[in-house]
C-alpha cells in the first residue's frame, strides 16, 4: 500500500514539473525574395568577441530555417551572415531566446534592411532602429560591396 501511494506521488510529481517546463527550442524562419536558391544563410553566436558559426541553411524557394535547443531561457544576440557572392560583408543582428519564434523577410540581399518579428523586447528595440535607418543601411551595403570589388580589382 505504502508503495502504491510512493508510486503515484511520484507519477504526479513527474507530470507537475513536465507541464511546467518550458520549451527549449528557439526557432527561426526566413523568407527572402530576390535571392537565389543554393544561397547559404549561416547563424553565429557570440563567444567573446568573435562569432562562432552554430549553423547554415540554404535558400530554398526562397526560405530558410534554423532550430536550436537552449537550455537558459534568456534572451541573447545572434547574428545572421551569408558568404554567398552578391551578400554584402556585413550581418544582420537578431535577438533570440527559448520558446519563442524569430520571423524575418526580406526583398534582396541586403542583409542588414531585412524585416526582424519576434516578442523579445531587445529585438523589438533594435526594430526601431532599422526602420529609421533602412534607407542608410541599404546604400552603405551597395558602397560597401563596391568597395570591396574595387579592392579585388587591384
Amino acid at each position: 500500500m505504502k508503495f502504491h501511494h510512493l508510486l503515484m506521488s511520484l507519477i504526479v510529481c513527474l507530470a507537475i514539473a513536465g507541464c511546467n517546463e518550458k520549451s527549449h527550442t528557439i526557432a527561426i524562419t526566413g523568407q527572402l525574395e530576390d535571392v537565389e536558391d543554393s544561397a547559404v544563410i549561416s547563424l553565429y553566436e557570440f563567444q567573446g568577441s568573435v562569432f562562432n558559426r552554430v549553423a547554415n541553411d540554404t535558400v530554398i524557394n526562397g526560405k530558410f530555417s534554423f532550430t536550436l535547443t537552449d537550455s537558459t531561457g534568456m534572451e541573447k544576440p545572434m547574428v545572421i551572415m551569408s558568404d554567398t557572392e552578391g551578400f554584402p560583408p556585413t550581418w544582420l543582428d537578431i535577438w533570440v531566446k527559448s520558446g519563442e519564434t524569430v520571423k524575418i523577410t526580406g526583398k534582396d540581399k541586403m542583409l542588414r534592411t531585412w524585416n526582424v518579428k519576434s516578442n523579445i523586447p531587445q529585438q523589438k528595440e533594435s526594430n526601431l532602429y532599422v526602420d529609421r535607418t533602412r534607407d542608410d543601411q541599404h546604400q552603405t551595403q551597395l558602397l560597401v560591396m563596391e568597395m570591396y570589388a574595387l579592392r579585388d580589382s587591384i
